[in-house]
């Protein structure tokens, strides 16, 4: 059982997988919309089950003010789809190293047998977003992320066009 872009509701789709050309979308994209879907990513987390990589990745989640039930891949995968398989549905947020793209793979396959529904399209849209390569860097980048749009909104503001955009990651 596998699940293609098509196959989420229009919110939770991203322009990975639809080809080159979609993906410079990314790099093209308003900053203003880059933080809506930022969030829109970001909020879907909350209250979710999350697989990562171990306690750091934990921990950086936590830190960058994603409240989800989140569960460290240490021992057997197989112990660990059993323990969260109830939950319907769960993200992979594996590093995007040799042994994170390996975790991905093994993971999905196995909660796809399961029944789960396999989310990996945050863990692809994070990396666009925020030039990630290991969660355990993640709330760093959205300091950064954070930082950048301020200093746009000052730009804009010095111009003489108002946004007034509050931006939600200050808080993490």
């Amino acid at each position: 059982m596998s699940f293609h872009v098509d196959d989420y509701p229009r919110d939770r789709q991203s322009s990975v997988g639809r080809g080159p050309a979609a993906a410079g979308a990314f790099v093209k994209m308003e900053l203003a919309e880059k933080t809506k879907l930022l969030e829109r990513t970001l909020d879907g987390l909350a209250g979710r089950a999350v697989v990562v990589e171990g306690k750091r990745d934990i921990r950086a989640l936590r830190e960058a003010g994603v409240q989800a039930k989140a569960t460290a891949a240490v021992g057997r995968p197989e112990r660990i789809v059993e323990k969260i398989r109830d939950c319907g549905e769960v993200f992979l947020l594996f590093d995007f190293d040799g042994e994170g793209e390996r975790k991905t793979r093994v993971f999905r396959e196995l909660f796809e047998a399961a029944g789960v529904r396999v989310d990996v399209l945050a863990r692809k849209r994070l990396r666009q977003l925020l030039g990630i390569r290991t969660f355990e860097e993640l709330a760093v980048k959205l300091r950064e992320f954070d930082e950048k749009l301020e200093s746009q909104n000052r730009e804009t503001r010095e111009k003489g066009i108002d946004r007034k955009k509050k931006i939600r990651f200050s808080r993490r």
